[in-house]
């Protein structure tokens, strides 16, 4: 148990120093057709947030960046006539209808960086409307089937927690689909924050150390 505990975090630390990506392993959650701008989670501490688009866009609060520097697209951006799924609000429209694509057969990555070690993050997905060819799979230590976006987006929510500065996901076609596709992406840290009751007893605490010092200190005159 000790070798075993002491080579996992050697390799978080040499990941760490050398600057190596480590594939993230993310628990993914069930996707779910785009509606609104509504479909955005911000809770947590905001890190980054990317699309294919080729221009920033801000929605829901949140900007999704052409070319976000904490966020690295692997693939090519569609660079033809986008998807035609309307929300009802054009920027997000833009950022649902654009996005990165795999080669034939193969995968590409997303990688995510300036990530806090043995912090958890959760990553929010979006997969554009296109057609049958683009049926997209998310994978990292586990995978998630997005299904065929021929006629409208989706999306997915996942949770990790960083074992390195950088890592990343996949994304690949999958069931006789030529292609993988993946559009939108935000990271947020969403690391416990104590609750109230934690700051009381740490408050209490204080209060405690500062009365025994002074008793302390009066003893002494």
């Amino acid at each position: 148990m000790l070798i075993t505990r002491g080579l996992f975090l050697a390799a978080m630390f040499l990941a760490a120093t050398s600057g190596l990506s480590a594939q993230a392993v993310i628990t993914w959650g069930t996707p779910t057709a785009v509606a609104t701008p509504a479909d955005i989670v911000t809770t947590g501490t905001f890190h980054a947030a990317g699309s294919g688009f080729n221009a920033d866009r801000t929605v829901g609060g949140v900007t999704f960046q052409t070319a976000p520097t904490l966020i690295t697209y692997g693939g090519n951006r569609i660079g033809y006539t986008p998807g035609t799924f309307s929300s009802g609000t054009a920027a997000y429209n833009d950022i649902m209808n654009r996005g990165y694509f795999t080669a034939v057969g193969g995968s590409a990555n997303v990688t995510l960086g300036g990530l806090t070690i043995g912090d958890q993050y959760r990553v929010q997905v979006w997969i554009p409307a296109w057609d049958a060819n683009f049926a997209t799979r998310l994978s990292g230590t586990t995978s998630v089937d997005m299904g065929n976006t021929i006629t409208f987006p989706t999306y997915v929510i996942g949770t990790f927690t960083a074992a390195a500065t950088s890592e990343f996901f996949s994304y690949q076609g999958y069931g006789g689909a030529a292609r993988g596709l993946v559009g939108a992406v935000s990271v947020y840290n969403v690391s416990a924050i104590p609750e109230p009751s934690v700051y009381a007893a740490l408050a209490g605490a204080a209060v405690l150390a500062a009365a025994l010092w002074r008793r302390r200190g009066l003893r002494g005159v």
